[in-house]
């Protein structure tokens, strides 16, 4: 394939995916005030310059969750277009990247151009989970972004000479790539923190300088290699560092966010560690463990009236509502239940005065714990996850399976969609962030699902699952080939970075199990939303595999 018909195809898939997206409009949940309306609601505040907002008038809402995805929502509210195109942008863009450190080893064109094109019309970039305000899509567009940075860097680890280190110019290209990839990993943390993005990092990255190099590395070569991962680590700081000095400046709490980590956290999971005689499956903190936790707590005691109530009602009613059927608790919603009456008692009218009330009831819990007031075990790893000796490993094996069988459904989700702006608090927040959103009305009754083209992308799903699998065995086999045919070291730094994509793609699984198990909320219900952080990599895997095989199928002909 000559090269400007190369450039051409490219240019021509990257164009029809992008007007594929642009057609697909936004998919506002409005009214979804902890998810999609917060979002935008926090993001509406950074682009009038008020940070994430004022405390007073939002609550625990503001630093409920961490600002990277509203920082991405204001910067691209600026832009003409939705952030939904913004967020397309970047995974074609993360796509062409890796694509051509493919081509950069010998890669044939054609499958250069037909792997842009598995990974450009994947439906998944279009389905409902990815039109959504929230923040998934971005992550899945981070994930993409990451894959190829961290393989420009990779080719550079793997030459063990250095040689790209001989010209000033590709000194500078080499570290901004580096600086690059660490920005990247940065807005993913300042996202949603999660395991996922330092496996896929650590895979593709690292498990290739020790692959690659053999013998102890000249001074020299140390010192580049450590400039590169200290440009890298540098550029891991800066968003995430922004944010928790904004957050210090603003609020008085260094902290991403108050729910992953810090005294709510410690609360919540010493809470959960008391024992009881019927503990309930799905119920973080039931009847029986605020009892206790109110006998021994001032400070709890007086959340009582606010977290005791008759069944059915308030995140009771959510629970009744879910699928698990639970109406005289709160079940998966303990800990926003927790939050809201944390606030509605009045112990909570600031970030610090938050802080400090679940700081005293999780010392109040742990002073009981330890002096034989109350009867408990170990505290769980996170909210929503319980200790590993009390998860049912029957439960976690099939909620890992459950997630993989989504990996392997392309089912994008194209259905009805019904928006209310009615059901908004905030509709001039979405006007200013959102471009495009939909009519409140259908462009036709008859075929409601047009408006977002649902037959196109019920036939891009058809035809990827007929694909996928066998493109998911064509990545196995590629990996595996090599150790059979391949004498030299030349494939392994390759087999190992697909090692690393289905790392972070287990290390996904494995987080969204253990939620799963915990609260029963993550996969089972969340469906494929979660999980497509999980898609690019199981993409690049496919790509690297037929890249792989078509090498070996080469080099036997010659």
């Amino acid at each position: 394939m000559r090269r400007r018909r190369f450039y051409l195809i490219l240019a021509s898939i990257g164009v029809s995916s992008l007007a594929l997206r642009a057609l697909v409009p936004p998919f506002p949940l409005y009214g979804a005030v902890h998810d999609d309306e917060l979002m935008v609601r926090l993001a509406a505040s950074l682009r009038r310059g008020n940070w994430l907002g004022d405390y007073a008038a939002q609550g625990h809402l503001t630093l409920s969750k961490p600002p990277g995805y509203p920082i991405f929502l204001a910067a691209s509210s600026w832009f003409p277009w939705a952030p939904t195109i913004t967020i397309h942008l970047l995974a074609l863009a993360g796509a062409l990247v890796f694509l051509r450190e493919l081509r950069l080893i010998g890669t044939p064109r054609w499958v250069v151009a037909a792997g842009f094109a598995l990974i450009a019309f994947c439906p998944f970039w279009f389905g409902d989970q990815l039109s959504r305000v929230y923040r998934e899509g971005l992550l899945a567009s981070l994930t993409m972004v990451a894959i190829g940075l961290a393989f420009a860097v990779r080719r550079r680890l793997a030459d063990p000479t250095c040689a790209w280190w001989s010209t000033w110019r590709s000194r500078a290209a080499s570290l901004a790539t580096s600086g690059a990839l660490g920005v990247v990993v940065s807005l993913y943390v300042a996202t949603k923190p999660s395991w996922h993005a330092f496996a896929l990092l650590v895979g593709t990255t690292v498990s290739t300088a020790i692959t690659s190099w053999s013998g102890r590395p000249t001074k020299r070569q140390a010192l580049i290699i450590t400039a590169l991962f200290s440009v890298l680590l540098v550029g891991a700081t800066t968003v995430v560092g922004y944010s928790v000095a904004q957050n210090q400046r603003r609020y008085g709490v260094a902290a991403l966010d108050t729910f992953a980590s810090g005294p709510f956290k410690d609360a919540l999971n010493a809470w959960s560690s008391v024992r009881t005689d019927s503990p309930r499956r799905y119920v973080q903190v039931d009847a029986q463990q605020r009892e206790a936790v109110y006998a021994i707590s001032p400070t709890a005691r007086e959340l009582r009236p606010f977290l005791e109530y008759g069944p059915g009602y308030g995140w009771r009613g959510s629970s009744c509502a879910s699928p698990m059927k639970i109406c005289d608790e709160s079940g998966a919603w303990f800990p926003w239940e927790l939050r809201d009456a944390v606030q509605r008692s009045g112990l909570g009218e600031s970030p610090t005065q938050f802080n400090r009330t679940l700081a005293q009831v999780a010392g109040d819990i742990r002073s009981a714990c330890s002096d034989g007031r109350l009867a408990c075990g170990p505290e769980g790893l996170a909210p929503g996850i319980g200790p590993l000796t009390t998860l049912p490993r029957r439960e976690l094996i099939d909620a890992v399976v459950l997630g993989a069988e989504w990996l392997l459904r392309p089912e994008a989700g194209t259905g009805l969609r019904t928006v209310d702006p009615q059901a908004s608090e905030d509709v001039d927040d979405w006007r200013l962030i959102v471009d495009g959103l939909p009519a409140p009305v259908p462009e036709s009754t008859y075929r409601a699902n047009a408006a977002s083209l649902g037959s196109a992308l019920k036939l891009l799903e058809t035809l990827y699952r007929g694909l996928w699998t066998p493109l998911m065995i064509i990545g196995l086999v590629g990996m595996v080939s090599p150790m059979a045919h391949d004498r030299t070291r030349k494939a392994l730094p390759y087999r190992y970075a697909q090692g690393g994509l289905l790392l972070a793609v287990g290390v996904l699984l494995a987080q969204l199990a253990l939620l799963e198990v915990g609260s029963g909320m993550y996969v089972s219900a969340g469906g494929i939303l979660y999980l497509l952080p999980a898609i690019p990599p199981l993409l690049a895997f496919a790509v690297l595999g037929a890249a792989q095989l078509e090498e070996l199928i080469a080099a036997r002909k010659r």
